[in-house]
């Protein structure tokens, strides 16, 4: 079972397919690289209804 979800978030980008994951805090680093990439990157699309 290990890995499990590496492959499943693989599938899911050959895909072509939209996810979320969730990151917990015993991923230290991961967490610290997300967190900078969602303070810091302009958002690749926008969706607002009117």
């Amino acid at each position: 079972m290990h890995c499990t979800a590496k492959k499943n978030t693989k599938l899911i980008i050959e895909g072509g397919n939209d996810y979320v994951i969730t990151v917990k805090e015993n991923q230290p680093r991961l967490l610290t690289q997300l967190k900078t990439i969602a303070e810091t990157q302009e958002p690749y699309e926008r969706f607002v209804e009117a």
